[in-house]
């Protein structure tokens, strides 16, 4: 039985790049493939020994894991291009070397750990869009374009002209036509401490986050389906008026509530678009961290569905379509008044 401990392998493609970094190791290192595997699998190694192999040299995963298991230290060496040109896909690893090689690792890393192999999902879809600001107490916008503050300056937006007022810094969990899960997943992955105050900005239902080839659009409406070719292939219009789209959105408010209540934050749920779904306004007036800006509203029918709008902003944007920098005076002499 070969001794474990003894044993180094490092594990990469069929190009010189892995035996380059394990010569590095150990310049007496040698490759291990289809021919000689089984010498390292049945001997006995009494001196530390290093070898080098790949999926492509010994041919299948299971004889790359038997060769892993055999070594006290394993070593992922990835190229800087795999000899199939490909990188993998997330959710099709089996489509490239670099995928059924890590999924191989990954085995391997449920009995013994694998140097250099940390992977975790790319972010690249769901940026965190703002960071802290200050170690001290802090405040913290999350919502769509409103909280965003589309059509207006910077300086306009109701969460800079509350956090002026209270005299402290604010990051922005913003992104014009976001969803409700999207904005809840921001505050739940930011750095977020005990005294902070959140406002989570609750746009309507009918909005979901959705990613493809990793490139997220943070809230599909109805009127992205004229914007984007195909998309009712992907996801059905239905979808936005799901059940499961309620359910998600209502546990993704929840979650919200629950991280920061847990780490001793203040959340208010700030009802900026709720009227417009009534489903969603009839479940969130039961949380006693909702507070809805009282709009003059009017009745449209959207979707074939009744809602409640506002009737108007005070004034508008440089879109025409947006609350203007009044409209924000408003909105954040409103949240003040539930701060103070």
């Amino acid at each position: 039985m070969i001794d474990k401990s003894q044993l180094t392998v490092f594990v990469g493609d069929i190009d010189k790049s892995v035996a380059l970094k394990a010569k590095a190791h150990d310049s007496t290192a040698f490759l291990v493939d289809i021919t000689n595997y089984k010498t390292i699998i049945n001997r006995e190694v009494a001196y530390p020994t290093t070898i080098y192999t790949s999926l492509g040299d010994l041919r299948t995963q299971n004889l790359l894991i038997e060769v892993c298991r055999c070594a006290g230290r394993v070593v992922y060496a990835p190229p800087d291009h795999w000899s199939d040109q490909k990188t993998v896909n997330e959710l099709a690893v089996y489509n490239s070397i670099q995928g059924l090689t890590e999924y191989a690792l990954a085995i391997v890393k449920q009995y013994q750990p694998v140097d250099n192999f940390n992977l975790t999902y790319s972010q690249s879809a769901r940026p965190l869009v703002d960071q802290r600001k200050c170690k001290k107490p802090q405040l913290w916008i999350a919502g769509c374009s409103i909280s965003h503050g589309v059509g207006i300056t910077p300086d306009q937006r109701y969460g800079q002209l509350v956090a002026d007022k209270l005299n402290t810094e604010v990051s922005f969990l913003t992104r014009g036509g976001s969803s409700i899960a999207w904005a809840a997943d921001q505050i739940l992955r930011s750095d977020i401490l005990p005294n902070d105050t959140v406002v989570f900005g609750i746009t309507n239902l009918a909005r979901l986050p959705y990613v493809k080839d990793q490139k997220l659009l943070p809230g599909v409406t109805i009127k992205t389906y004229d914007q984007i070719k195909d998309l009712d292939k992907h996801l059905p219009k239905q979808q936005l008026f799901s059940e499961n789209t309620f359910y998600q959105h209502i546990i993704a408010i929840e979650q919200a509530l629950n991280f920061c209540k847990k780490i001793q934050a203040k959340i208010i749920l700030f009802g900026l678009l709720a009227n417009t779904s009534p489903e969603l306004l009839r479940k969130i007036t039961g949380y006693s961290e909702f507070i809805g800006f009282p709009y003059k509203l009017k009745q449209l029918t959207v979707s074939e569905k009744l809602s409640l709008h506002p009737q108007h902003f005070i004034d508008y944007g440089s879109d025409k379509t947006h609350p203007g920098p009044v409209q924000h005076q408003q909105f954040a002499k409103f949240l003040l008044n539930h701060l103070s």
